[in-house]
């Protein structure tokens, strides 16, 4: 894979000049790539990996280094830049002093949920990293909020709405709504649920199923 107009940070007018350069010395062009989830879940580790191609020269070794930001846009023009990002921590990196293909994994595991962005550089040299990289990859992972037990609320009384919306806040899910014949236009609320209330414990997404009962008028005096 040569430097393209997406993936790296040199302007693409200059990608076909620096992917000759490197063919006119014998070398593959340099490249980077990441593969990952696209979501996971808070408290929970996942796997990022970079591959690609390093082509150090006997002289100048290769080095990668890589970020990642949580609510980035975009990814900074080098990696000096994105080093003083507020929110960006920095991942590591690796120094290549043999040509040839690459593999590494991070494994990290996100405290918060949100949408953390991939950064990594690939350079010429280890002693700057405020030049322009010799190739780039970003990528996205959408980090959700922890699975949270399901603790069942008491729902008995509520409309079918305030009883959804309840359960929004908890780690369980709506399940079956059994409601009485000839219910149409008549307002109902919850008369009994299962599993019942203040039960605690139970595994994310169980369902609570609910049976309604029709809310009798008052009778005027």
């Amino acid at each position: 894979m040569t430097p393209s107009a997406e993936s790296a940070i040199r302007p693409s007018s200059a990608m076909a000049a620096e992917s000759a350069r490197w063919a006119t010395i014998g070398w593959s062009a340099p490249s980077i790539r990441h593969s990952r989830p696209r979501e996971t879940t808070a408290d929970t580790g996942v796997d990022v990996t970079y591959t690609g191609r390093a082509e150090p020269t006997p002289d100048v070794a290769t080095t990668l280094r890589i970020f990642y930001e949580l609510g980035a846009t975009a990814c900074a023009g080098t990696a000096a830049d994105q080093r003083t990002r507020a929110n960006s921590t920095f991942d590591g990196l690796q120094v290549f002093t043999e040509p040839g293909p690459f593999s590494l994994t991070s494994n990290l595991t996100f405290a918060t949920g949100g949408l953390y962005r991939f950064c990594a550089y690939l350079e010429e040299g280890q002693a700057s990293d405020t030049l322009p990289p010799i190739a780039t990859a970003t990528a996205v992972v959408n980090v959700t909020g922890p699975k949270i037990p399901c603790d069942v609320p008491r729902l008995t009384g509520m409309t079918e709405t305030q009883a959804k919306a309840a359960l929004l806040k908890t780690g369980c899910k709506i399940g079956k709504i059994t409601k009485p014949k000839k219910s149409k236009g008549k307002k109902l609320v919850v008369a009994s649920q299962t599993p019942p209330a203040r039960v605690k414990g139970l595994t994310y997404g169980t369902k609570i199923n609910l049976t309604m009962k029709i809310v009798k008028k008052k009778k005027k005096k």
